[in-house]
């Protein structure tokens, strides 16, 4: 879906990693060479761009800054 290859992706996980915008959460009871573990987004700025404003964007950039804004804060808790 983000148009990287899988051979590079491993690179592009690494250092969100190291910038520490993302971390990789195993299963309790997962053995170590498994690869179930989960990519989760630390950084709250993001998470907030991606679950909010981004599915809003074409909205927003159209003039509709309220109809938006109602969608974002109906959804907050």
């Amino acid at each position: 879906m983000a148009g990287v290859s899988e051979t590079a992706l491993g690179h592009y996980l690494k250092v969100l990693q190291e910038l520490e915008f993302i971390e990789k959460r195993e299963p309790v009871l997962a053995k170590p060479t498994s690869k179930r573990g989960r990519y989760c987004v630390n950084d709250h700025f993001l998470r907030f761009y991606y679950r909010f404003i981004l599915p809003q964007l074409s909205a927003i950039e159209r003039g509709y800054q309220e109809a938006a804004t109602a969608k974002i804060q109906a959804e907050l808790s």
